[in-house]
């Protein structure tokens, strides 16, 4: 009798723990597999302007209370959390062009990647996590949160990154040039005569230039007058260049004869700057002396990384970073403001929103200065945008420095020496990716042109005059 009893509780714990284990296991199949390649139905007919998840501001930032640095940061200014937290609009629906010419369709897989800022607009970048319907950016006034309208993008590229040249009013996205790492640039006045419903075509783009020298143009950003990329890296370091902008806002060009025979030009885009930077790298910005890097790979917590920046840095690899945030998991881009810190997640998607721990459906914007120990005499040069209390405060703040400000290391020689193979570029793309080889890496196919392997090389280059 006894026997028979301790045979029905183990036999109803196996049960219970059956059953347990195929709801977890349909669960993350749902999520990780099938969610990720649906589309789901919507009846709306306008991208839709509100957060997909979280009704309020507050509700998103009581959502972090366990990401304790990103949370006291957003506390600190807690009476400016409605305007410090963006809506990414079109998570619900966006309207953009499917595989029809002239005709626009709603899209309910976007995934939104890159975040560049200018003084009136935000702009987000976005992709069809499904692959059926065109890019797209979506601009939104700064000051107000009212969203303006939605740019179609030529093609399906991932839209890892942008950058906006603030002297000459052009707005930088990364892409492709069949199959080859490029950049493209579209000029302010295009984006603000922009009308999808009436054009029902996409923008057409002021500059682009294939990047012969990396092997993906992952992530993008703008200093000084100078353009970074860098590509993301699932196993192993990466690397980022510089290049440099003429008075027109056009990448120079230089001549190299070694590319003629796969590139059909002799005529590429001058790297300036190389520097080998950390694997997962997801996004860049840089702040006089300091240099931040976002780092972010499958479902688990992201990391916002701080590194000085000086004329003899090669190298931003983990190791010698001086600060660290985690943050919530798939963190994308980021991008310097002024004062101002924006934060970009995918995870606010609805391919990822179903997924283990906290989604963000809102950019988040946060003080530069107060939170990433960034220099006195970087201070020294912006206090004139904070309150003066503010400023004063910083400015004898005891964990400030005093490193010189500059860009990563020039390369007299432009050697690209720091730049890993296309074959070892097209590795990192093949690695097993935590969500299936979609979502959180910035390799994901991009579909302007044929898919294939970017070149890089080591050369010698002669300047020639600038080309668009």
């Amino acid at each position: 009798m006894k026997k028979h009893k301790v045979l029905k509780i183990v036999l109803g714990i196996l049960c219970f723990l059956l059953f347990i284990g195929g709801s977890v296991g349909g669960y993350c199949y749902y999520s990780f597999f099938i969610r990720p390649k649906t589309e789901p139905k919507t009846t709306l007919t306008e991208t839709n302007t509100d957060a997909a998840i979280h009704d309020t501001p507050q509700a998103q930032m009581r959502s972090l209370f366990f990401y304790r640095e990103l949370y006291n940061y957003l506390k600190y200014d807690v009476e400016n959390i409605e305007e410090n937290l963006f809506a990414i609009p079109g998570m619900k629906a966006t309207k953009t062009i499917g595989k029809t010419k002239g005709q626009t369709e709603m899209c309910t897989s976007m995934t939104p990647q890159g975040i560049a800022v200018s003084d009136k607009y935000m702009f987000i970048s976005a992709y069809c996590h499904t692959h059926e319907h065109h890019s797209v950016i979506y601009v939104i006034e700064k000051d107000t949160h009212n969203y303006i309208k939605e740019i179609v993008l030529p093609g399906r590229p991932h839209v890892g990154g942008m950058a906006y040249d603030t002297e000459n009013d052009n707005l930088w996205v990364s892409c492709t040039d069949n199959s080859v790492a490029a950049v493209a640039a579209i000029h302010i006045d295009a984006i603000e005569a922009y009308d999808l419903e009436r054009d029902k075509t996409p923008i057409s783009y002021l500059y682009k230039y294939p990047i012969y020298t990396i092997t993906k143009s992952s992530f993008i950003t703008y200093n000084n007058r100078k353009l970074y990329i860098g590509y993301f890296s699932a196993k192993g370091e990466s690397t980022m260049q510089s290049f440099q902008l003429d008075a027109q806002g056009a990448i120079m060009q230089v001549k190299d004869e070694s590319y003629a025979s796969f590139a059909k030009t002799d005529v590429i885009a001058k790297v300036v700057n190389v520097a080998e930077i950390s694997q997962h790298v997801q996004g860049m910005a840089l702040s006089g002396n300091r240099l931040m890097l976002t780092q972010s790979y499958g479902v688990l917590n992201s990391t916002l990384t701080v590194f000085k920046n000086s004329e003899d840095s090669t190298n931003f690899l983990d190791t010698q970073a001086i600060n660290k945030v985690i943050t919530p998991r798939q963190l994308e881009q980021i991008y310097i403001d002024g004062g101002d810190l924006y934060m970009i997640f995918e995870s606010g998607s609805y391919a990822y929103s179903g997924l283990p721990l906290p989604a963000m459906d809102y950019v988040v914007r946060i003080n530069l200065y107060k939170t990433l120990k960034i220099d006195k005499k970087d201070l020294e040069n912006i206090v004139e945008e904070l309150p003066k209390e503010e400023a004063d405060e910083l400015l004898n703040s005891d964990e400030t420095s005093d490193d010189n400000t500059s860009d990563f290391q020039e390369n007299s020689d432009t050697s690209v020496e720091g730049s890993p193979s296309a074959q070892d570029g097209i590795q990192s793309e093949t690695d097993n990716n935590p969500l299936d080889g979609s979502g959180t890496s910035d390799v994901e196919n991009q579909t302007e042109g044929n898919e294939g392997d970017s070149i890089n090389k080591t050369t010698d280059f002669e300047e020639v005059a600038p080309t668009s």
